[in-house]
């Protein structure tokens, strides 16, 4: 698993991937597009997804 702490990455700016700062164009599905395509994004981005999956309601999970 990536060691970067969700604490370390840019949540504010949507056109970037927190994890890594790469550029996302399109927003979400860019985002989506972005992680399938980087492993380590991908494992950073399904441990925030557990992590808080307890928070949000399970329409959003899907």
């Amino acid at each position: 698993m990536t060691d970067i702490d969700p604490v370390d990455v840019d949540w504010e700016n949507p056109e970037t991937c927190p994890w890594c700062g790469a550029d996302i164009e399109n927003g979400g599905p860019g985002f989506m597009e972005h992680v399938e395509a980087n492993p380590e994004c991908e494992e950073a981005f399904e441990a925030w997804r557990e992590n808080v999956a307890g928070d949000i309601g399970g329409e959003w999970m899907g």
